[in-house]
């Protein structure tokens, strides 16, 4: 996996360099882990304490469930989407929501692959309501997506 480092004024450095030392531990006050790389620096462009962002290259979530934001709610239990379930119903589904990518939530926990989403409209749905399905373009992120009214 390469590091790649953005400066300061959003510049990428030219160089990348690769990790040596990953900390196991999370951090949940930070929601970080610790992870220490080596790139080289032959113009001494890099400072000791100097501020850059790093990005890791090439890690893959190859069994990752990616919704759109618009679709996870939040209550005072917690994130939550709105269901079709196989008889065409709403039902509410409690989700651990993790990072974002772009305009969508990495889902931990709650769905699987092939869930049907209500992507748009979430506020006018309840439990039991009977859902209209069509095609999202949001349906290329997410393993399922889909659009329900009652």
């Amino acid at each position: 996996m390469l590091v790649e480092i953005e400066q300061v004024d959003g510049s990428v450095y030219p160089f990348t360099g690769h990790i040596t030392f990953t900390d196991p531990s999370y951090n949940a006050q930070t929601a970080t882990f610790l992870i220490r790389a080596a790139v080289d620096n032959p113009q001494g462009q890099l400072r000791p304490n100097q501020y850059v962002r790093a990005r890791l290259k090439g890690a893959l979530r190859p069994t990752a469930i990616l919704v759109p934001q618009r679709a996870v709610q939040q209550s005072g239990q917690g994130h939550f989407v709105w269901l079709v379930n196989q008889e065409s119903k709403i039902e509410l589904r409690p989700v651990v929501v993790g990072d974002w990518y772009r305009d969508s939530w990495f889902i931990s926990e709650g769905l699987h692959a092939g869930d049907q989403l209500v992507v748009d409209g979430g506020l006018r749905v309840s439990p039991d309501a009977t859902a209209i399905v069509k095609a999202s373009s949001a349906a290329a992120a997410a393993p399922a997506a889909a659009t329900g009214s009652h």
